[in-house]
């Protein structure tokens, strides 16, 4: 047991949790103002999500109390994991606004020890790994996501970028056959956040482009591989979502809708915001002076960097200049293809940034101070949170009438389509024809069924969530029924008629909502159902597999090592 609190691993990470801990205080405070940015939405979503739960559905997709109250849908299209791991906490707590405190806390936490085990494996020194953790969870744009944006998604997205990076120099330089950081991180970064997904994509190509000498047959089937085991465990992420494409134009992808090459190009940073940060500046994008003082003493410390990670040292170094070149304004991103535009901020580039200056940043401080001891390490700790508190102590918010149980069923839809709903966004997983008849939906009884064409008697019809029953009669010929709910896939309308049992097709009406056609009949019974579709449930099988195939897989490798 001495032993083991005397190990140099178990010390890092009490140092790294400390200084979570540390940075982490303003969140502690019960009234910071955590439904500012992005924090409502979040919040609202984890409140649908807990609500689907509860009331029964596979699929928790339904937040039926949104949207009027015709239900809304964030998690066919919406990363998941942001959704379900901060629902853990509620097994504990009441609060949601707390769930989504911890959850953020976490991830800084996490993501400094993934970036100490990457430098560590990397340059084969603790102190090196312990500082880059250090460096990477108190680099300011971090904490701006936690701060003053509370973007959860792009805050559990530093996790992962470590791991990908671990995972493919375990590839190319074929070490101790760890190669499942790679598909780890892929999956985890898909699972949290679309953006960082695309962004990582880039550079993790040029990173692998630039180590072109290094790919041969066993590197190409070990990508293989592992691109087989992302494909298949992300699987129920990226199926239902296909499907749902396949099916209604939703918002979310109508060319420009979240944003374009022109709005990326209009929304790049002045050199001077990556050095310093105005006080009139309500986001923080600068790299920290600690960062940048350590960065250009790159110029210096370069040809002291040792043989075995010098290459590292120097790709590392340009990707992380290239990303901030990437979040300015000066990039040519006009030239860019149209994929890029749903970046939408190109100071998205910064979080990337950080990763890779991090780890430069650690080895040219281990340069500087020849030989680190314990008080040095104190005192970047030091530094970087006085850094911290110059910066973003004047601008943290704090709401003293937060109540979130106010929230619980969202604002009211309204007509202009600029304003931010706090459940539904911008109505951007909105059917393209909901969001069109914007008054409609307004309007809209939000508890009854409605006859668009044909006739028939509408007796008795009870909603009650995403479960509605109706009691029909004199039903003629294909009566067409529009349902009381916003179409997502998955809903399921049985049709029980003269001692028969049958399942009515579903499909969007003129609305954007849950239609059915009735046959001819004298009397029936509908019975509705939100439980997802084939699809959902075939790829939920599929990704299950792969994880315990995956699992199988991890484990042989470990035990060949």
């Amino acid at each position: 047991m001495i032993k083991f609190f005397k190990n140099k691993t178990f010390i890092s990470y009490i140092i790294l949790f400390v200084v979570t801990i540390i940075i982490s205080i303003p969140l502690m405070n019960s009234n910071f103002d955590i439904k500012q940015g992005d924090g409502i939405l979040h919040i609202s979503r984890l409140m649908g999500t807990y609500q689907a739960l509860l009331e029964g559905q596979k699929f928790p997709n339904i937040m039926y109390n949104f949207c009027n109250g015709f239900g809304y849908c964030w998690n066919i299209f919406y990363s998941p994991l942001t959704a379900f791991l901060p629902l853990i906490f509620k097994i504990f707590i009441q609060s949601f606004s707390l769930c989504l405190k911890l959850f953020m806390i976490c991830t800084i936490f996490i993501s400094g020890i993934t970036m100490y085990k990457f430098t560590k494996e990397t340059t084969k020194s603790n102190k090196i790994g312990v500082i880059s953790g250090i460096l990477y969870i108190t680099v300011p744009y971090k904490l701006t996501n936690m701060y003053l944006r509370v973007a959860i998604g792009e805050l559990a997205a530093f996790i992962f970028f470590p791991l990908i990076f671990l995972g493919i120099n375990n590839i190319i330089n074929k070490v101790n056959r760890r190669d499942y950081y790679f598909s780890i991180g892929v999956v985890g970064l898909i699972f949290t956040h679309n953006i960082s997904t695309l962004i990582i994509s880039v550079l993790g190509f040029i990173y692998l482009l630039l180590n072109i000498k290094k790919i041969d047959k066993i590197v190409i089937k070990k990508l293989c591989i592992n691109f087989l085991f992302i494909i298949s465990i992300t699987c129920f992420f990226w199926a239902p979502m296909i499907e749902a494409i396949s099916k209604v134009q939703y918002e979310v992808f109508i060319p420009n809708r979240m944003g374009s090459i022109e709005s990326l190009s209009r929304n790049g940073l002045d050199f001077t915001q990556i050095f310093y940060s105005n006080t009139k500046d309500s986001l923080i994008f600068n790299i920290g002076i600690l960062n940048l003082i350590f960065l250009f003493s790159s110029l210096y410390s370069y040809k002291k960097v040792k043989k075995k990670y010098k290459y590292i040292y120097c790709i590392f170094f340009a990707l992380g200049v290239l990303s901030i070149i990437m979040a300015t304004k000066y990039f040519p991103w006009r030239i860019t293809p149209f994929i890029f535009g749903m970046i939408q901020f190109p100071w998205r580039f910064i979080g990337v940034s950080s990763f890779f200056i991090s780890f430069v940043c650690s080895i040219n401080i281990s340069i500087l101070i020849k030989n680190i001891r314990t008080w040095h390490i104190l005192l970047i700790i030091v530094a970087q949170v006085f850094n911290i508190a110059i910066i973003f102590v004047p601008r943290l918010k704090y709401d003293l009438d937060f109540n979130e149980n106010d929230y619980w069923y969202g604002d009211e839809m309204v007509l202009e389509k600029e304003v931010i709903n706090s459940a539904c966004a911008s109505y951007e997983y909105l059917p393209s024809k909901a969001q069109d008849n914007r008054e409609y939906v307004l309007n809209r009884d939000r508890y009854k069924a409605l006859i668009c064409s044909g006739n028939a008697k509408i007796n008795i019809q009870f909603k009650n969530g995403t479960h509605m029953n109706i009691y029909l009669s004199d039903i003629k010929e294909d009566t067409v029924i529009e349902l009381p709910y916003i179409y997502y896939p998955g809903y399921r309308i049985k049709m029980i008629a003269n001692n028969e049992t049958r399942t009515l097709d579903e499909f969007e009406t003129d609305n954007g909502f849950v239609g059915i056609t009735v046959p001819k009949n004298d009397v029936a019974f509908l019975e509705l159902k939100y439980e997802g579709t084939k699809i959902m449930n075939i790829s939920r099988t599929i990704s299950m597999l792969s994880m315990l195939i995956y699992l199988n897989y991890i484990i042989k490798n470990n035990n060949y090592n």
